[in-house]
C-alpha cells in the first residue's frame, strides 16, 4: 500500500498543469499581498492636501448659508412651511472626513483568509476531478489495474496521495498569507487593536478551510471517477451552483438543504439567513422592521460536508469497483 501511494504521489508531481496551477496561485497570492500592504498605508501627502480643500471648502460654505442673512435664512423666509434647520450649525469637518481610514490587520484578517479560501477550494475541487479523469482520458487507468488489480487498494492510494499533496500545497499557501499579510500590516504599522484575538481566530479559520481542502479534493474525486472527463465533472459542479441560485430565488427555505451555506458556516464560523417572507417578528425602538434570523452553525455544517462527502466517495468507490474501466 505505502508502494501504491509513493507512486501516486510521483505521479502527482510529474503533473505540469498541476505545478503551473500553484504557480499562478503564488502570483494571486503576491498580488494580494501587493494591494493588502497598500490598503494598510497612510493617506499620501497628495490625498491629504485634496482632503485639506475640501474641508476648507465645505466649512466656509456653512460658515456663509448657516451666518445671520445667509442663504439658509434666506431660503426659510421664502418658504416658512419647510424647516431648513437653520439654528443647527453642522459641527465643523476635518480631512479625516474625506479620507477613507487605512484597513488593519485585527479588522481585515479574516476577510482577506476568506477571500483566498475561494481560489484555494477551486483549485482543490480541480486537482481532484483532473486528477483522475486523466487517466481515463488516456487509458493509464487500463495499465494501472493491470499491474494492480485489487481497486479498493488503487482507489485508497490515488485518494491519500492526492489529499496529502493537495492539503500540503494549501498549508504553505495559507502559511505565506498569513505571514505575508501580518508583515504587510506590520511594515505600515496597522496592525490594530486585540492583534492576539484576530491572530488566533486567522489561525482557527485557517485550520478549518485545510479540514475543508481534504473533503473538497475527495468530492472532486469522487466525480472524476463517476463521470470520467473533466469538463462534464466540472459542468455539473457550475450547473448545481446555477441550481442553488433559482433555489434560493423560487423557494422560502431552499437555502436548508444547500451546500453552500454549509461551506459558509463552516469556514467562518456560523452563517445567518432573514426570513425571506420578509415579515417582522419584532419592532425596533426606532420602529424598525425586526424580521426572524436563521442560523447555520459550525458544527452542524461540518457534519453535513464530511455526510456529503462519505456518499459521494462511497459511491463512486462501488462504482469503480464495479464497472468496466475501459
Amino acid at each position: 500500500m505505502l508502494r501504491l501511494i509513493g507512486v501516486e504521489f510521483r505521479r502527482f508531481s510529474k503533473r505540469a498543469a498541476f505545478r503551473w496551477a500553484g504557480i499562478a496561485l503564488i502570483v494571486i497570492l503576491g498580488a494580494m499581498l501587493i494591494s493588502i500592504y497598500r490598503s494598510a498605508a497612510p493617506p499620501d501627502p497628495g490625498a491629504l492636501a485634496q482632503a485639506q480643500v475640501a474641508s476648507d471648502e465645505n466649512n466656509a460654505f456653512n460658515q456663509d448659508y448657516y451666518a445671520p442673512g445667509g442663504g439658509c435664512e434666506v431660503e426659510q423666509a421664502a418658504d416658512p412651511t419647510i424647516d431648513f434647520g437653520c439654528d443647527s450649525i453642522p459641527v465643523a469637518s476635518t480631512p479625516q472626513d474625506y479620507l477613507s481610514p487605512p484597513s488593519t490587520y485585527s479588522a481585515q484578517g479574516l476577510s482577506d483568509t476568506s477571500d483566498f479560501s475561494t481560489l484555494l477550494l477551486f483549485f482543490a475541487l480541480v486537482v481532484g476531478i483532473s486528477f483522475v479523469t486523466a487517466e481515463f482520458s488516456s487509458g493509464a487507468i487500463t495499465n494501472w489495474l493491470t499491474f494492480q488489480p485489487r481497486r479498493t487498494r488503487v482507489y485508497a492510494a490515488k485518494a491519500i496521495a492526492l489529499t496529502g499533496a493537495v492539503t500540503a500545497a494549501m498549508a504553505v499557501l495559507l502559511g505565506l498569507l498569513f505571514a505575508g499579510r501580518r508583515l504587510a500590516y506590520s511594515l505600515q504599522d496597522s496592525l490594530g487593536d486585540n492583534v492576539a484575538a484576530a491572530t488566533r481566530l486567522n489561525l482557527q479559520m485557517s485550520g478549518r478551510i485545510l479540514v475543508l481542502t481534504v473533503l473538497v479534493t475527495l468530492m472532486g474525486m469522487a466525480l472524476g471517477m463517476l463521470l470520467r472527463h473533466a469538463a462534464m465533472a466540472l459542468g455539473l459542479v457550475f450547473g448545481y451552483l446555477i441550481w442553488e441560485g433559482f433555489l434560493r430565488l423560487l423557494t422560502q427555505n431552499g437555502w436548508r438543504w444547500l451546500l453552500t451555506p454549509r461551506i459558509e458556516a463552516w469556514t467562518q464560523g456560523q452563517a445567518t439567513f432573514s426570513d425571506p417572507t420578509g415579515s417582522c417578528s419584532s419592532w425596533s425602538p426606532d420602529g424598525e422592521c425586526l424580521s426572524n434570523v436563521h442560523y447555520i452553525f459550525q458544527a452542524s455544517a461540518g457534519w453535513y460536508l464530511l455526510g456529503a462527502t462519505v456518499v459521494l466517495t462511497g459511491i463512486a468507490w462501488a462504482v469503480f469497483r464495479r464497472r468496466d474501466v475501459i
